[in-house]
């Protein structure tokens, strides 16, 4: 799968915030195009995000993107 891309502006992990928020879906076409839905449509795939915070005391979190089989 390509490079997700996201046409506005936001960067993943808050595309995810926002989908996680409104109880909606963050999915990906075949070309990588992204976007927040209520429904995963033919074709899309779901992207759930695996967020992992390295250190807590700095503020520092890393992010690793997994896209569903």
């Amino acid at each position: 799968m390509p490079n997700p891309t996201l046409h506005s502006g936001l960067t993943l992990l808050e595309a995810y915030r926002v989908a996680q928020t409104s109880g909606r879906h963050l999915v990906a076409d075949p070309d990588g195009n992204v976007k927040v839905s209520p429904i995963i449509p033919p074709g899309w795939r779901e992207i759930p995000l695996r967020i992992k915070v390295t250190a807590p005391e700095r503020g520092r979190v890393e992010t690793t993107q997994r896209v569903a089989a």
